[in-house]
């Protein structure tokens, strides 16, 4: 009887460590600015003044392709994607009531953003 509870355990464990984290969207709110940026698992500088300000309902302005763009955003679990004249879609890895880590890859090269409020 106690193998079938801790088949029962073990189960329910992987099942839920299976699981994405929904992220919260209140936490998002506000103005983040890089902190540290990283292309291809190297820090570079090239990201250097990066910003993402987000707000409610879901509007959002951005520097990120390089030209100061309003637009829309959407978070679905820990994916959010920010449409303006591109769609790009975000894994968010870590968010904080001031630290925000979004990590995505464009044109097969990964990059990570490491942002503060």
């Amino acid at each position: 009887m106690s193998k079938f509870y801790f088949i029962i355990l073990m189960l329910g464990i992987g099942f839920a460590s299976c699981q994405s984290t929904d992220v919260k969207k209140d936490l998002l709110f506000g103005h983040w600015k890089l902190k540290e940026g990283f292309r291809d698992g190297k820090a570079t500088s090239l990201l250097e003044g990066i910003y993402f300000d987000i707000g409610a309902p879901a509007k959002v302005e951005t520097n990120f392709s390089g030209t100061v763009e309003n637009g829309q955003f959407e978070l679905i679990k820990d994916e959010l994607t920010i449409k303006t004249s591109q769609k790009t879609k975000f894994d968010v890895t870590l968010l904080t009531d001031n630290q925000l880590e979004l990590e995505t890859i464009i044109r097969g090269t990964p990059f990570k953003f490491v942002l503060e409020k």
